[in-house]
């Protein structure tokens, strides 16, 4: 090839590379920006007209199994939806589980099979009322038992946990529908639901057991919100009980101050790598007004600190970070709904704020549970009305998964 020739084809391609980079002349011609896609989404998951999420779990496999519901449009009701997908968020598979009326699931572990276990609360299957609803199941969604738990009266679920020596612990209130007050339950289960213990508080007009953790010696901290007979507010609670089920007077235990003027409720509480306490709930100055509350306590119960993370708010889950501090998730606008936006709020061992995000479209988006992610992030699971496939009055399950910042990217 001459040195001609050389230019020439130089030329020509130094043209086609200056034509491939400058904006098309064609208003019509679409542009594309290549980059490389983030492991971090949201994603609105279409199940039924009526889907939504309430605990969400990451599994070895980078991939998470979500608890929830979704309507049945054959029975008119919900029932119990269990999705497990990969780890962007992509169904792998989904179970729904439920009789004639309301069925719901609001929390699940994994088992050490690789199994789950789903619990909730159930209208079909009950002692009288409303009871209290666990469901086991295989590695892929497949039913292995179901036990429902309760009186005669309206029983609720709160939270469940697998037990380092093998079985589950699970915590709630149960009524008793004479005297027409409620106790908090608290139930250590085998592992095919048999109950090995049951302990309940009461003494007042209402305990309604929210969360519950394992300590390293085996004892378990329960949280409750307890309303007490004459006041017409309550306060948040926090017990010991032995691993075999004793209230450990001598174990931490604490209480929020008795107001007359507002009442306090517990959402979930975490422990954080210094040992400090971090609780997530509300308070309720006045009818129809709610506050996100945020609390820290020390190793020993004190140094009580609380502060408004968000007014016109609700906070729902909370769980310990990596670096000594908590992540928090609630919602906006509790009252309202149609203009709810998700609230996630880092803050540091102290309680300190170190950013937060509001995430939402223009329509109800409501987070409800949240775990971190193997990669440093956090991933959460609600309701939103905004994203997604939606006809009139329709929500879908929220799944979001951000970096360690909150930041995510693609709206799926």
């Amino acid at each position: 090839m001459t040195l001609s020739k050389q230019g020439i084809v130089l030329t020509l391609l130094a043209a086609a590379f200056l034509a491939a980079c400058v904006s098309p002349t064609d208003p019509d011609t679409p542009r594309r920006r290549i980059y490389e896609r983030t492991p971090y989404f949201l994603r609105a998951v279409n199940m039924s007209a009526q889907d939504q999420g309430f605990d969400v779990k990451q599994l070895s496999d980078s991939g998470f199994v979500i608890v929830g519901h979704a309507y049945s449009p054959h029975m008119g009701s919900l029932d119990v939806l269990l999705i497990r997908t990969d780890p962007d968020g992509n169904t792998l598979w989904t179970k729904t589980f439920g009789g004639i009326y309301a069925d719901e699931g609001y929390s699940v572990v994994e088992a050490p099979d690789g199994g789950f276990l789903i619990a909730g609360t159930t209208l079909s299957f009950t002692n009288g009322h409303t009871d209290i609803w666990l469901i086991r199941t295989e590695a892929n969604g497949a039913l292995r038992w179901y036990r429902n738990y309760g009186g005669t009266g309206t029983d609720y679920f709160g939270k469940v946990i697998a037990c380092s020596t093998g079985g589950f612990l699970m915590t709630g209130s149960i009524e008793d529908p004479i005297a027409g007050n409620s106790m908090t339950l608290v139930t250590r289960l085998d592992e095919v639901g048999g109950i090995t213990w049951d302990f309940t508080l009461g003494g007042s007009q209402r305990d309604l057991g929210s969360a519950v953790i394992e300590k390293e010696d085996g004892s378990f901290l329960v949280g409750c919100t307890t309303e007490y007979r004459g006041y017409g507010k309550s306060r948040i609670r926090l017990f010991t009980l032995t691993a075999r089920g004793d209230l450990d007077t001598t174990g931490f235990g604490w209480e929020s101050e008795m107001m007359t003027t507002e009442s306090k409720g517990i959402a979930d509480f975490a422990v954080s790598r210094f040992g400090t306490y971090g609780i997530i709930g509300d308070v309720n100055p006045k009818l129809n007004v709610t506050n996100m509350l945020f609390i820290t306590l020390d190793q020993n119960g004190e140094g009580y600190q609380e502060q408004i993370l968000e007014r016109n708010a609700l906070g729902k889950a909370i769980e310990a970070t990596p670096d000594g501090g908590f992540i928090v998730c609630g919602y906006t606008d509790p009252y309202g709904g149609e203009g709810s936006d998700i609230i996630l709020i880092k803050l540091d061992a102290n309680g300190t704020e170190e950013w937060r995000k509001t995430i939402g479209g223009p329509h109800l988006d409501r987070a409800f549970g949240l775990a971190n992610t193997l990669e440093g992030g956090f991933i959460l699971t609600g309701v939103t009305g905004s994203y997604g496939e939606l006809t009139e009055g329709s929500t879908n399950l929220l799944l979001l998964k951000t970096d360690a910042d909150g930041h995510y990217e693609d709206i799926l």
